[in-house]
């Protein structure tokens, strides 16, 4: 008789974070590596999902290099904060069940 008990395969957990900026390069990428940065998060898969709202101080491109696998909506420059937050929520808004958080980003 084999006694062996396999556990079961556990997904992990998703936390959406979720912004919207124009031309904070540096701010953006020191807020998001303080993100990446954070300790005892094991089993929560972290996504971005950021509206670059026309920025021309290459934003985008600062976070793709810190994010690389995020998820960058362009802007024309006139969104501002709430229809640069409503883009950026669109692509994973529910019913994505599997998210069980959402970290909104502010100034």
């Amino acid at each position: 008789m084999n006694d062996v008990v396999v556990p079961p395969k556990v997904e992990p957990l998703r936390v959406a974070v979720v912004m919207t900026c124009h031309n904070r390069r540096e701010k953006t990428r020191k807020c998001l590596e303080s993100i990446l940065s954070q300790r005892g998060v094991d089993g929560i898969r972290l996504e971005l999902f950021m509206t670059d709202d026309g920025s021309t101080d290459g934003t985008g491109e600062a976070v793709l290099a810190v994010w690389s696998g995020a998820t960058i909506l362009k802007g024309n420059g006139n969104l501002f904060w709430n229809q640069g937050m409503r883009k950026a929520w669109e692509p994973q808004r529910p019913p994505i069940r599997t998210t069980i958080g959402w970290l909104m980003m502010t100034r």
